[in-house]
């Protein structure tokens, strides 16, 4: 989940163009230290993913003095005997914050607290806990309504949507993909021989449209993410081209044969390539091979999810938190943190005295 290139690493020729989970664990962590919270529950998905996460937010928090209420695992397909125990930890700590380092192994969870009015919760999630919300599931809305959630920064590729909009297999009829594309997104069969409907196949009639409102594939979950991939093919581009330029044996192209091509060349133009992308963001990879970390910071309000400020990483750590106060909504429904950081206090003078 951490770094993937340091030295001795076996992967030293693999770049990520997406925040590692490291990231979100201190982001995680930061935001802890940020507000001041100081008797703090851990739970993380009982593998590496999770055992990692959770041991770089104990670390980070331990270090500025805040202390671990409780720490416990669930399995990625929890039975009900993990649930409940679960749940009576979190029903009887007095830790009113919790991070969570897991995915929709936590949804069990968070249904059987609701059940059993345990309220007052903040939860501190990161990006895996996202599919949560996609479930509208509305005993986990409401459990997590006034938590904060940190996620990779996310933005759509420049002229992607309209470039879609635009495809159509007719236009395009030597194009297998579009047409498998189109078959997969109205879910018919684009019929190119012109035969008879057999089998009662439904066949697409060529009018379906991709922007008439009624088709989700736009709004899919997962389609801004394209800017990631996006930024590697411009970053392998502008290696390539920098290879070429500066090479006084580049690739010289006779037909389909390349000639002076050595992949290990375009591994040291990689490692140096830096330019803006379509957004304006600087793009470059650090000694691990990993671009400059952004994370997202979004606030749970009832059934939606509100952004509230973001964490800009530099190559020594964490570079910037910025955090919109005035759009917080804390558990309860309260623009106030001030009761719940009260409450923490009293939790930490009680298991604490004389600190």
């Amino acid at each position: 989940m951490g770094r993937i290139t340091n030295k001795g690493s076996q992967f030293p020729s693999l770049f990520r163009t997406v925040p590692s989970n490291k990231l979100q664990a201190l982001g995680l962590a930061r935001l802890v230290i940020h507000f001041a919270w100081s008797w703090v529950g851990l739970l993380g998905e009982d593998s590496e993913h999770g055992e990692q996460g959770v041991e770089v937010v104990r670390e980070q928090i331990l270090k500025k003095s805040a202390c671990v209420a409780f720490e416990d695992k669930l399995p990625r397909s929890p039975r009900p005997e993990n649930t409940r125990r679960v749940v009576k930890t979190i029903a009887e700590s007095q830790a009113r914050v919790i991070v969570a380092f897991c995915g929709v192994e936590v949804l069990p969870v968070l249904e059987q607290l609701y059940e059993h009015g345990v309220e007052g919760r903040v939860w501190l999630s990161s990006d895996a806990m996202s599919q949560i919300y996609l479930l509208k599931n509305q005993k986990a809305f409401q459990m997590l309504s006034g938590s904060l959630a940190v996620v990779p920064h996310k933005r759509n590729v420049p002229g992607l949507r309209d470039f879609v909009l635009r495809l159509h297999p007719s236009s395009s009829p030597e194009d297998a993909f579009i047409q498998e594309f189109w078959s997969k997104v109205f879910n018919c069969w684009w019929n190119t021989s012109g035969g008879e409907e057999t089998n009662n196949a439904r066949y697409c009639t060529g009018e379906e449209s991709l922007g008439n409102g009624t088709n989700a594939f736009l709004s899919m979950p997962g389609f801004d993410l394209a800017f990631n991939v996006h930024n590697a093919v411009y970053a392998l581009t502008h290696a390539l081209n920098n290879m070429v330029q500066k090479e006084s044996r580049g690739p010289k192209i006779f037909g389909n044969k390349t000639q002076g091509f050595r992949p290990w060349k375009l591994l040291q133009y990689l490692r140096k390539v830096h330019f803006k992308n379509k957004a304006g963001e600087e793009v470059f990879f650090d000694e691990h091979g990993d671009l400059p970390g952004l994370l997202d910071i979004f606030n749970v309000h009832f059934q939606e999810t509100v952004w509230v400020g973001r964490i800009e990483f530099g190559p020594s750590g964490i570079k910037k938190l910025e955090v919109n106060n005035t759009a917080l909504l804390w558990a309860g429904g309260s623009p106030e943190v001030s009761k719940t950081i009260f409450f923490l206090m009293q939790s930490w003078e009680k298991f604490n005295p004389g600190k």
